[in-house]
Protein backbone atom coordinates (compact mmCIF):
# COMPACT_ATOMS: atom_id res chain seq x y z
CA UNK A 1 0.00 0.00 0.00
CA UNK A 2 1.52 3.12 -0.94
CA UNK A 3 2.28 5.46 1.66
CA UNK A 4 0.84 8.68 1.29
CA UNK A 5 2.29 12.19 2.81
CA UNK A 6 1.74 15.43 3.60
CA UNK A 7 2.43 17.48 0.80
CA UNK A 8 3.34 20.35 3.18
CA UNK A 9 5.71 18.47 4.94
CA UNK A 10 6.19 15.11 3.45
CA UNK A 11 5.82 13.13 6.49
CA UNK A 12 3.63 10.72 5.94
CA UNK A 13 -0.17 10.89 6.87
CA UNK A 14 -1.63 8.88 9.61
CA UNK A 15 -4.44 6.39 9.63
CA UNK A 16 -6.60 9.05 11.11
CA UNK A 17 -5.56 11.84 8.27
CA UNK A 18 -6.17 9.54 5.43
CA UNK A 19 -9.54 8.13 6.84
CA UNK A 20 -10.78 12.07 6.71
CA UNK A 21 -9.16 12.66 3.38
CA UNK A 22 -11.05 9.74 2.02
CA UNK A 23 -14.24 11.11 3.49
CA UNK A 24 -13.75 14.26 2.40
CA UNK A 25 -13.41 12.97 -1.20
CA UNK A 26 -16.80 10.85 -0.79
CA UNK A 27 -18.63 14.03 0.14
CA UNK A 28 -16.76 15.47 -3.31
CA UNK A 29 -18.31 12.91 -5.63
CA UNK A 30 -21.77 13.01 -3.19
CA UNK A 31 -21.60 16.67 -4.27
CA UNK A 32 -20.96 16.58 -7.73
CA UNK A 33 -23.77 13.52 -8.29
CA UNK A 34 -26.69 15.91 -6.23
CA UNK A 35 -26.40 13.67 -3.68
CA UNK A 36 -24.32 15.92 -0.63
CA UNK A 37 -25.24 17.42 2.36
CA UNK A 38 -25.47 20.85 2.22
CA UNK A 39 -25.28 23.79 4.51
CA UNK A 40 -25.86 23.17 8.28
CA UNK A 41 -26.12 19.27 7.60
CA UNK A 42 -22.76 19.16 6.06
CA UNK A 43 -21.12 21.44 8.96
CA UNK A 44 -22.51 19.30 11.20
CA UNK A 45 -21.49 16.21 10.01
CA UNK A 46 -17.90 17.33 9.65
CA UNK A 47 -17.93 18.80 12.99
CA UNK A 48 -18.97 15.83 14.57
CA UNK A 49 -16.64 13.78 12.44
CA UNK A 50 -13.66 15.75 13.32
CA UNK A 51 -14.95 15.38 17.21
CA UNK A 52 -14.47 12.08 16.70
CA UNK A 53 -11.00 11.85 15.22
CA UNK A 54 -9.76 14.08 17.84
CA UNK A 55 -11.13 11.97 20.35
CA UNK A 56 -9.84 8.49 19.10
CA UNK A 57 -6.53 10.23 18.42
CA UNK A 58 -6.25 11.08 22.20
CA UNK A 59 -6.71 7.55 23.28
CA UNK A 60 -4.68 5.79 20.98
CA UNK A 61 -2.11 8.72 22.02
CA UNK A 62 -2.75 7.78 25.57
CA UNK A 63 -2.15 4.25 24.76
CA UNK A 64 0.98 4.32 23.02
CA UNK A 65 2.69 6.88 25.52
CA UNK A 66 2.00 4.60 28.53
Amino acid sequence: MPQHRDPLTTKPLTAAQQALGRLLEQQQRECRAGNALVGADAEAFLDALIERFEAHHARVSRKLSK
